[in-house]
Formats: structure tokens, C-alpha cells, sequence
């Protein structure tokens, strides 16, 4: 079952609590990645580490209440505050920089990414969610963590995220949510947030606007599809480390999946993963065709369990032709989000293939439901 963590105090306090408590979740991640690496960029851990030093610098200068945070995981989980950097910097390390300027085959060989995200506005309520996909492995080691920091103008936030990782794919009570979508791109920026960090900063804001305004403020270090609502409505946007380049909504519908659609001028962008368009397609399609279903659960639920086009589907699976990481790349859970009331519910593994179902609430009780499969 996935680890719940509630995070309550200082930045250093909530940190301690998510790492003291996830600590054999985070030492397995860090030996995860340490391996992983080693096939994306070549490159091992020690010289990751030493790398993580400028972002960690950069921390210190723009953000030090996140790196507050990560000092905590480190001293909860007894392991190095490098080692925690490197974590949540690993889009930079895996899909930016050197791992994308591999040879075109290597990295669209890679596959192993295949998030698909979607929003809908129907009779005034904003719905968001995704299919967040990625290695078998690290489903066990997802932690669902309740933040809420002891400065009270600072949102409360429900997010699930990779153990280590300062928060990933969740919404705050102020309604802002946020879903994503790797983008392989060389372009990289080191003195400004890393993707993972600036996802947590969007949800420690108070509406969309000012979750854009942050951004352009911070900057972005790499190349990343946000996918970014609140109770007013939606903005997607994919960011880079020259600016921001947003999208409009399809009659209040939006779709994305893994490649640029509207790069910012000056990217180095390589839409590799050809899989990722007949998902876009399809997501875009399913959106169009259910505008009149009222939303719910079910309904996206449905659309996320897609299997067209398999094992590269909406609802991924293993794929057994490729070697490595890519032949171990699925859906490892299914967020689905109403923005606007402050609920939702989180499915661990495939949506056809549920392990466990967190619903998750701002205004009632939060439970989960184990499913035997």
C-alpha cells in the first residue's frame, strides 16, 4: 500500500517527517536512479552528486525554503542532502542535458515515459487529471503526502510523488492543481528551478495567475509540459528555461502527452516518442466525444483505460520488445481531480488493472480501498 505521510510545521520539520517516515522507500529510489542513469546519461551517481552542487546552490540563492525541506528528507532518511538534490532534480539528469542529446535512436529507443494529462470544464467545474507513467519499480515506492506548512498563507496540499521527491502531481486548497508531461529537450539551465521544484512552488500558490507569474519569475530549468487549473479554469503551458509558451483550450478541453506542440522559440526540442501522438489524438478525441457526459470520475476513469495502440497506449503496459528501462515502463497510477470542489480520487497501476484507490478530499474524510487483482 502506498506510504500516507502527514508533513505539518517548518519546511525543515515537514522534510523530517517525509523522510523519517519513507526512509526505506528513499534509500530504494536513490538505488533505483543510481542504475538508471548509469543507461541515460552514462554517467554514476558520485559524479550526479557533484553536478547537484550548482542546483543546490541555486536553491540557496532563489528558494532556500525548499531547500529547508530537503535538508529534512535527508536527516529523516538518513542519507546525504546531495543525494536528495539529485532526486529532485532527475528530470534534468534523465530526459534534458546529456540524456536527450543522445543519438536520435537511443532516446527514442528510451520510451520510457508515456504520460497522458487532460482537463475539462463542464457547467462551471474544473476537472483535471493524467496517467502518470513510468518504471514498474517505483509504484512501490510512491508516497501520498498531506503538507501543510506552518505558515498559514501558504496553501495546504495533497500530493502523491516518487519518496524523496518534494511533490509531484496534486492539487492545494486554494483549488490549484497540477498534472505533467516529460518533453525531451536539450535545452538546460541550471541556475534556474528544477521541473520537480517548480511544480511543488505552483502549488504553493493561490490560483493559476499567480502560479504563471512564479514561474516566469523563478524560471524553469528545463523543458516540461504543466498542465495548471483552479476554480476559474485552466492553463497549459510548456516551459523552458527561456520562457513560457502557453496553450489554449479546445472548448474548454485541453489534452497533452509527450511532445512539444508549441515549443518556446529557441528550444532544442526532439519530439521522438511517436507514440505520443496517436495518444494526444486519442485523448483529444474521447474529450470531444464525451462534451455533453456530464463529468465524474467514471467517465475519465474510462477515457484513462484506453488500450489503442498497446502496449504504447493511454493505458500503457510492459513492453516485452524492448530491453531495460523501456521494457518496463507502465501506468503506474491515475490521478483525476475536481479543482473546483476539492476532491478527487488516485489509482495505483494500470486503471484496468487497479491496485489501490485513494479518495482524497479538501471538505470530507479521506479513505482508500484495496483492490485484489
Amino acid at each position: 500500500m502506498v506510504v500516507i505521510i502527514n508533513c505539518k510545521g517548518t519546511p525543515y520539520e515537514m522534510g523530517y517527517a517525509h523522510g523519517s517516515t519513507a526512509k526505506k522507500q528513499i534509500k530504494k529510489v536513490i538505488e533505483l536512479y543510481s542504475s538508471w542513469n548509469l543507461e541515460w546519461s552514462g554517467r554514476n551517481w558520485a559524479e550526479l552528486k557533484e553536478d547537484a552542487k550548482l542546483i543546490q546552490a541555486t536553491l540557496k540563492e532563489k528558494a532556500s525554503f525548499l531547500l529547508e525541506e530537503i535538508e529534512g528528507i535527508a536527516a529523516g532518511a538518513g542519507v546525504d542532502v546531495l543525494d536528495i538534490v539529485v532526486m529532485n532534480s532527475r528530470y534534468e539528469i534523465g530526459l534534458s542535458g546529456a540524456a536527450a542529446t543522445k543519438r536520435a535512436e537511443e532516446v527514442q529507443a528510451l520510451s520510457v515515459d508515456g504520460c497522458t494529462t487532460f482537463s475539462e470544464r463542464f457547467e462551471g467545474k474544473q476537472w483535471i487529471g493524467q496517467n502518470w507513467d513510468w518504471q514498474n519499480e517505483i509504484q512501490e515506492n510512491l508516497v501520498y503526502l498531506n503538507l501543510e506548512n506552518a505558515d498559514p498563507t501558504i496553501p495546504r496540499i495533497k500530493v502523491v510523488a516518487e519518496a524523496g521527491l518534494l511533490g509531484q502531481t496534486g492539487f492545494n486548497d486554494r483549488g490549484v492543481a497540477q498534472m505533467v508531461n516529460a518533453l525531451y529537450a536539450s535545452d538546460l539551465d541550471t541556475s534556474k528551478i528544477p521541473v520537480t521544484l517548480i511544480r511543488r512552488i505552483i502549488l504553493m500558490q493561490n490560483s493559476k495567475e499567480e502560479a504563471l507569474a512564479k514561474m516566469n519569475e523563478l524560471g524553469c530549468a528545463a523543458v516540461v509540459h504543466l498542465m495548471v487549473a483552479d476554480k476559474t479554469g485552466v492553463v497549459s503551458v510548456e516551459t523552458s528555461p527561456y520562457g513560457l509558451s502557453l496553450l489554449k483550450d479546445d472548448e474548454q478541453r485541453l489534452a497533452h502527452s509527450n511532445h512539444c506542440i508549441k515549443p518556446f522559440e529557441g528550444c532544442h526540442v526532439n519530439n521522438l516518442l511517436k507514440d505520443s501522438y496517436p495518444r494526444l489524438d486519442k485523448m483529444r478525441e474521447m474529450l470531444q466525444e464525451g462534451k455533453a457526459e456530464p463529468p465524474s470520475y467514471e467517465k475519465y476513469l474510462r477515457m484513462c483505460s484506453d488500450e489503442s495502440n498497446p502496449p504504447n497506449s493511454i493505458n500503457r503496459a510492459n513492453d516485452p520488445s524492448k530491453t531495460g528501462t523501456s521494457a518496463h515502463s507502465k501506468t503506474c497510477y491515475t490521478i483525476i481531480l475536481n479543482a473546483s470542489d476539492g476532491y478527487g480520487r488516485i489509482s495505483f497501476g494500470r486503471p484496468t488493472e487497479q491496485e489501490e484507490v485513494l479518495e482524497i478530499s479538501f471538505t470530507g474524510p479521506e479513505k482508500g480501498v484495496v483492490y485484489a487483482n
